[in-house]
């Protein structure tokens, strides 16, 4: 029974993990330092897009500076020499309604109680661009 409890917190643990989903061009491995930039303005060295990254559900609500260094592990591991990582809040994409009815009977009569609220959806999260450089 113990290992079963063990096995099950194990992979909470690990499926709560951020990770980055690449799509994109592989290169080889490499070992150097990966620059890291918040804005295409602030790069001043020639480069070409060779992946994207996406986070996993969990990782959206992870802290930037771990998904900064997991953007960086992954940039080393497809060989970009650098990463773009961006954040965006999108403040109103649709609307959730949430509806509520409460049926009850007082005396010989019944009394229908209801609520509705209507609230914004928003959304934010991170952008990550791997980059290659090219001179």
């Amino acid at each position: 029974m113990r290992k079963i409890y063990s096995a099950f917190i194990c992979i909470l643990l690990f499926s709560c993990t951020p990770k980055i989903h690449y799509v994109g061009q592989a290169a080889p491995s490499t070992k150097k330092n990966v620059d890291v930039y918040i804005s295409e303005v602030s790069i001043k060295r020639n480069y070409e897009l060779i992946g994207q990254g996406y986070l996993n559900v969990w990782a959206a609500h992870s802290k930037p500076d771990k998904i900064q260094k997991l953007a960086q592990e992954t940039a080393m591991k497809k060989g970009a020499d650098a990463v773009i990582i961006t954040d965006y809040f999108i403040a109103n994409i649709g609307q959730s309604i949430s509806s509520t009815y409460k049926i009850d009977s007082v005396g010989k009569g019944i009394i229908t109680t209801g609520n509705t609220t209507i609230s914004p959806i928003s959304s934010s999260g991170f952008r990550i661009f791997f980059l290659k450089y090219y001179d």
